[in-house]
């Protein structure tokens, strides 16, 4: 049903909640014959006074406010994880572009056109007016299916007195005819290429469009709005504030961290095409960062020697190891320094990174670490991930995929992980059935507090 119109059949479930509540929406970038596949579903509430409870609505039903009205006037921008796929809601309260109101939800609500029990779309007078105010306002440039509803419009008997009254009363009339008169006669004056789609504008013509709409009648939203545009330039990158999320997996050798972190990453990279955000894995097991460090580890290897072995075996467990405390504190300030200059620069860039292992290591496979007198310390110092999931797994299976460790090691490393708990209360997770079955179960666990940081 969704589907004839382009929209993800998963959007059946919010515009049902509206309904079902008597809220009355328009999906106002659709069209009964022109459409592409959207990124997000804008839907525009009417009366306006409804715009608020459709919010609190979505919100007591699971979604998330990702941006506000802060970030954009007339809109809020909600986003809501469900069963493998990302609901990505852009409810509006005007028709307006970045401050810029060009009509209003009234005018649109009076003349909609119903396609089926879900879908409601504007007039075709309220189309062409939409689309080519996004199209100057906005995104500067016009897609293929646009061109072809404008073309299609276009030949179609307008209310073109409505058209202009409302384009003149909203201050963009003479923008909106300049680009109706040279799409009728001349395209190529108002596309710098109009060889493949999409077609750009050309700065004479948004340069002055733009112009005109600052001094327009919302001059003051509208400044306003640039003004903290500006301001969030700069501030955001002035920030020492993590707005990414991290999320670090820990456990035995074996237990699958390589590949859950991978499979996470995955599946979180193909969510965030809808919104332009970042991913990256992380591989935070041994990899010296300073370069005399560098050069140690190099000439150890060739002796066939490490720097520290992860997989100490000996019969007996000292009381007490300065060789190994002062290996610990080494090692501490090698992942903080990785940390610093490496993760934390793309957390203040909102970034997800997926790490596979963290310094939590140190504590899990070192037998000598339950009778450390600095390592808990160390762990409780060292930057907390935004969630640590344990990968805990039968330690037959473990000595299945790990023959390079003997089977008490495993088993030590596994007696540490369990105390490593009670200091860093992480989220354990039964890994071979995760990897196998439920993947998109820890994205169940971590999406919301991600969205809640970068909300704005």
């Amino acid at each position: 049903m969704l589907q004839d119109y382009l929209i993800d059949e998963q959007y059946n479930s919010p515009l049902k909640l509206l309904k079902e509540n008597n809220l009355s929406y328009v999906l106002f970038k659709q069209t009964k014959k022109y459409n592409h596949s959207i990124g997000g579903l804008d839907i525009l509430i009417t009366p306006i006074k409804k715009y608020k409870e459709s919010i609190d609505l979505l919100n007591k039903n699971g979604f998330s406010i990702y941006f506000s009205e802060k970030n954009e006037p007339y809109k809020t921008m909600m986003v809501k994880y469900c069963e493998g796929f990302l609901l990505v809601l852009h409810i509006h309260r005007q028709i307006g572009w970045l401050g810029m109101k060009c009509l209003t939800a009234n005018e649109v609500e009076k003349t909609k056109i119903k396609l089926n029990e879900l879908v409601y779309i504007p007039s075709f007078e309220n189309q062409l007016m939409i689309h080519i105010s996004h199209i100057l306002f906005e995104n500067y440039k016009i897609e293929e299916y646009e061109y072809r509803l404008i073309s299609d419009l276009l030949k179609k008997e307008l209310d073109w007195k409505y058209i202009y009254s409302i384009t003149e009363a909203y201050g963009w009339k003479y923008s909106f005819s300049r680009f109706i008169g040279c799409f009728k006669t001349n395209p190529e004056e108002l596309f710098s290429n109009s060889k493949n789609f999409p077609y750009s504008l050309k700065n004479s013509f948004t340069v002055p469009a733009n112009f005109k709409r600052i001094f327009s009648k919302d001059f003051g939203l509208i400044s306003w709005f640039l003004f903290k545009q500006i301001f969030q330039f700069f501030s955001k990158r002035a920030s020492l504030k993590r707005k990414g999320t991290l999320i670090a997996f820990s456990g035995v050798n074996g237990s699958g961290k390589t590949t859950l972190s991978k499979g996470l990453l995955k599946a979180y990279a193909k969510l965030f095409d809808r919104l332009n955000l970042n991913s990256e894995y992380y591989y935070f097991g041994w990899k010296p960062i300073f370069p005399w460090t560098k050069l140690i580890s190099k000439k150890m290897e060739k002796k066939g020697k490490r720097v520290y072995d992860e997989s100490i075996n000996k019969e007996k467990i000292p009381n007490f190891s300065l060789k190994l405390e002062l290996l610990f504190l080494y090692v501490f300030i090698e992942d903080l320094f990785r940390y610093l200059f490496h993760i934390y620069p793309k957390l203040r860039k909102r970034e997800l990174v997926v790490s596979d292992r963290y310094f939590y290591r140190m504590y899990g496979q070192y037998p000598y670490a339950k009778n450390s007198r600095l390592i808990k310390y160390l762990v409780k110092m060292f930057p907390r991930p935004d969630f640590t999931f344990l990968l805990e797994v039968e330690v037959d299976i473990l000595a299945e995929r790990r023959k390079d460790q003997t089977r008490q090691n495993l088993e030590e490393q596994r007696d540490n992980y369990t105390n490593l708990i009670k200091i860093v209360k992480p989220i354990r997770v039964k890994s071979r059935k995760f990897v196998d079955k439920n993947l998109y179960k820890l994205i169940e666990v971590t999406w919301k507090d991600m969205f809640r940081k970068l909300g704005y």
